[in-house]
């Protein structure tokens, strides 16, 4: 093997180890922010209701039903393991290859759209009462 070669292979290793630790560190901080915004919903919808701020209660209980939904749709095998493959190939460009089926990507889209979507109904509540409501 030459010099040229073996460099070549090591660095594609490298970049492939960086990409998978880029990957894990994502996901953590994705896990722990989803957990600690899912755990803070409910508390924060009790104290909208309280009030009556519908226009604000009404959007974040529609995000945070939809986050549960997709959720419940790729807890389980075998949509956990395509959706992690999914973020896992996707994530440094955006884009997928050819061999992702549609069904996968539709589940994957939904998952990453209704957490979005809870994010900004969670801004809105912040935008109106400050960082301490959400």
């Amino acid at each position: 093997m030459s010099d040229a070669r073996l460099l070549a292979d090591v660095q594609v290793e490298a970049a492939r180890r960086a990409h998978w630790q880029a990957l894990a560190v994502w996901a953590e901080t994705m896990r722990d922010r989803c957990c600690a915004l899912a755990a803070a919903v409910p508390k924060v919808l009790a104290a909208l209701d309280r009030l009556d701020e519908r226009a604000l209660a009404d959007p974040l209980r529609q995000a945070y039903e939809r986050v549960g939904r997709a959720n419940a749709q790729v807890a389980q095998e075998p949509w956990k393991s395509w959706l992690v493959h999914t973020l896992d190939v996707g994530l440094p460009t955006w884009t997928v290859p050819d061999d992702i089926p549609e069904s996968v990507l539709e589940r994957v889209n939904e998952w990453l759209a209704s957490w979005q979507e809870l994010e900004a109904a969670t801004e809105d509540v912040r935008a109106a009462f400050g960082e301490a409501a959400a």
